[in-house]
């Protein structure tokens, strides 16, 4: 019963940050704080105050953000925020495969799309709709 309302806030949420992004290329940070809050609030109630976990959880995000200059990666700062909440709260395991399945499914579309020629190498699409794909994936296969 945890995971399935852990699932939902973070469903929920990256839902409505999905849509922006998609909208308006834009996360809100109002609606960013609420979903840590919601997200942190929910994670502490449900599996205690694990630092530790918070801490590996917060390790995805963190290498993105570190390597994202060097190797010229087209994420965006509020992706990467989606992806440390994410982290924090779900742990290292769903945050890394939430990660892993989001980038697959986020290049498949990619493909598909230049195939499709609706777009070229430099094109840009919004990341935060398949973070949401990638949690509710990876949340799922536990």
């Amino acid at each position: 019963m945890k995971e399935m309302i852990n699932l939902l806030i973070h469903g929920g949420f990256l839902t409505v940050l999905g849509i922006s992004d998609i909208r308006k290329r834009t996360v809100s940070v109002a609606v960013l704080a609420a979903y840590f809050g919601a997200a942190f609030g929910w994670s502490i109630g449900a599996y205690g105050f694990d630092v530790e976990r918070m801490i590996l959880g917060a390790v995805p995000a963190g290498l993105i953000l570190l390597l994202k200059k060097p190797l010229k990666l087209g994420i965006g700062g509020g992706d990467i925020a989606v992806l440390a909440v994410a982290g924090v709260t779900l742990g290292f395991g769903t945050a890394a495969g939430a990660v892993l399945i989001a980038s697959l499914a986020c290049a498949g579309v990619f493909a598909v799309r230049i195939m499709l020629k609706k777009a070229d190498r430099k094109s840009r699409m919004a990341f935060i709709p398949f973070m949401g794909i990638g949690v509710a994936v990876a949340g799922l296969l536990g």
